[in-house]
């Protein structure tokens, strides 16, 4: 009895710390980000955050989900928002003063350009 106690509590306890782990994100209410950047949108300041799977890129920015691909150093990426946009941009190694660097333009609604840039955190 004291031995099938013990091995149901341990499978419970190690049950519980698998769900937690493979839930984390959620029950943290954070996502994790491999590539988080400090931007300049045409004046307003923000936050590009992003993760890929392959060239595929998932993240957010000013708090919107964002999709799109990666493709060596050029970025692309569309904005569910209220304005929609397609954002679009390189980034640069970080050779120099600043570090890793990302600047391009993005649409507003489709129509005109506007620039954007942002340094690595």
């Amino acid at each position: 009895m004291k031995k099938t106690l013990v091995w149901t509590f341990l499978v419970l306890l190690i049950s519980i710390s698998f769900i937690y782990l493979l839930n984390a994100n959620e029950l943290s209410g954070q996502d994790k980000y491999a590539y988080i950047w400090n931007i300049n949108g045409n004046g307003h300041k923000g936050i590009l955050q992003y993760n890929l799977d392959g060239n595929k890129l998932k993240g957010s920015i000013y708090g919107n989900k964002i999709e799109g691909f990666q493709v060596g150093r050029h970025i692309v990426f569309y904005r569910t928002c209220k304005d929609n946009q397609i954002w679009t941009g390189w980034i640069w190694n970080g050779d120099g003063e600043h570090g890793p660097t990302i600047a391009g333009t993005f649409s507003h609604r489709g129509e005109n350009s506007f620039p954007w840039s942002g340094l690595s955190q």
